[in-house]
């Protein structure tokens, strides 16, 4: 097997344990399913779509079909490609308004079958994976109008299933004898060179509104979210260590739990420039731990926690000026977070000494201040109609990190000190076309996202490192749509 010096005397080394390597992989693959709304939660930007007083005019009683593609992450190094990711998507819509004593009420179905793929098996990387998750999300809406005054509930369930099959081409070597004797040489024979990782999540969201008028021309809107995501991700491997017990093949376990609390008030004006004026919140929390499957004595049953919490306030408003519509927020969000993980025994040194250490770390003193500006505007043309939409977003990220590594056998390694400074943007073109059939109309939606990210402080802490000077060309973030629509 090969090695790779990635480590001169005492550098940083919290980042090479295992396992937690595996979860980050497996949680970008979980993520990167859904892109647009992934890169907005990132930045902190959030979207309750609910139905209003003046949607009730509008609907009609129809199924919609269609599929959705999209184009995630695609690098070709030297025109061959090295790295891609894409998720193919087939969606059920169906929409009923009626109106039963006086009271009008829309009834919405909606079923989503995502089938996502990503493989970096050609790349020039440490760690190769190929993953394919398969989810599916069905969503139940109700809203009722009574005297204008609107009440709507909306639950969605969703459920993703994801095999990944991590191969380890590079193992970290050290120029510290030491370092590599008591460390690093250990971690080959525990880990062996292939891991197959499994990942089961559910995830239930429910959406509750309430709206009532407070004067001729202005409305008020409650809104309270609450989503609760739970899973378990593992990695099996095969242990080939020096010791009969740890022998054999090895599985750790990620249980992951993420409850989200969001609520926000409103202000929605009929005949004004300004159309919406919203205030709101939000708490989030995810808890992660390692469970190293371990009855015996010589082993960890646990190899430790970690929790993640964003907390914050944002601000939307919506106008309307020459037709066009524009959109504009603000957010501010705080962050805290830890981890303490410990590696598994990897072996035991003159088969006595047992081989084990420790990293830990936390966030504090982290925030981040984001803003989006968005205009779209719709142009009717006979028989079809148009919609263009543009929208940029800014987050400067401010970020306080500590580690260090508790290493064993007098190993010495430089803690982490750090505060990183970084802003990160998205640019976001969509395009929406849609003709009207005798029995049904036909859409199309395209839509490009540009996300970068730029560094703006000076410390010595490297999120990435320098690649070689090799011609390499980036694409993705596209998505296409097509949808068929009967009405009924």
């Amino acid at each position: 097997m090969n090695r790779i010096n990635i480590f001169n005397n005492y550098q940083k080394i919290t980042s090479i344990f295992i396992p937690s390597l595996i979860f980050l992989l497996t949680s970008i693959n979980l993520n990167a399913i859904e892109l647009g709304e992934t890169l907005y939660s990132i930045l902190n930007f959030s979207n309750l779509q609910v139905i209003n007083l003046t949607d009730f005019s509008n609907l009609k009683k129809q199924i919609s079909t269609g599929y959705i593609y999209k184009d995630i992450y695609r690098k070709k190094v030297e025109n061959s490609l090295n790295i891609f990711s894409n998720d193919r998507s087939s969606k059920f819509y169906l929409s009923y308004p009626f109106k039963y004593q006086n009271v009008a009420h829309i009834v919405e179905f909606n079923l989503i079958y995502d089938l996502f793929e990503f493989s970096n098996c050609k790349d020039y990387t440490a760690l190769k994976s190929l993953s394919n998750l398969k989810k599916s999300h069905l969503n139940l809406l109700y809203c009722a109008n009574y005297h204008s005054k609107v009440f709507g509930i909306k639950v969605n369930y969703s459920q993703l299933n994801s095999t990944n099959k991590i191969n380890i081409e590079t193992f970290p070597i050290s120029n510290d004898d030491n370092l590599n004797n008591f460390f690093l040489d250990w971690l080959e024979p525990t880990f062996s060179n292939n891991i197959n990782s499994k990942l089961i999540f559910h995830n239930t969201n429910f959406l509750g509104w309430y709206s009532f008028p407070i004067k001729k021309n202005q409305r008020i809107m409650l809104k309270i979210a609450y989503k609760y995501l739970k899973g378990n991700m593992d990695g099996k491997y095969f242990n080939n260590s020096n010791k009969l017990e740890l022998q054999g093949n090895r599985k750790i376990d990620f249980p992951i739990s993420k409850p989200l609390y969001q609520a926000s008030i409103s202000i929605n004006y009929k005949n004004s420039i300004i159309k919406t004026l919203e205030l709101g919140g939000l708490v989030e929390n995810w808890k992660f731990e390692a469970d190293n499957n371990f009855k015996g004595m010589i082993d960890f049953r646990n190899l430790g926690r970690g929790q993640f919490e964003r907390h914050g306030i944002f601000s939307n408003l919506k106008a309307k000026i020459f037709n066009i519509h524009i959109h504009g927020s603000l957010t501010y969000t705080k962050y805290t977070g830890f981890f303490n993980l410990s590696t598994p025994v990897l072996g035991f040194y003159e088969t006595l000494i047992p081989i084990s250490h420790n990293a830990e770390g936390k966030i504090s003193e982290s925030f981040c201040f984001s803003q989006r500006i968005k205009g779209y505007k719709h142009i009717s043309l006979g028989k079809s109609a148009h919609e263009f939409s543009v929208s940029y977003c800014q987050a400067r990220y401010n970020f306080y990190l500590k580690g260090k590594a508790n290493l064993e056998f007098g190993l010495i390694s430089t803690p982490i000190d750090a505060k990183i400074k970084l802003n990160a943007y998205l640019w976001d073109f969509s395009y929406q076309t849609k003709y009207q059939f005798k029995y049904f109309d036909l859409i199309y939606d395209f839509n490009q996202l540009i996300p970068f990210t730029k560094r703006k402080d000076h410390s010595d802490f490297k999120i990435s490192s320098e690649a070689p000077k090799i011609k390499k060309n980036y694409r993705g973030g596209q998505m296409h749509s097509l949808f068929i629509t009967y009405y009924l």
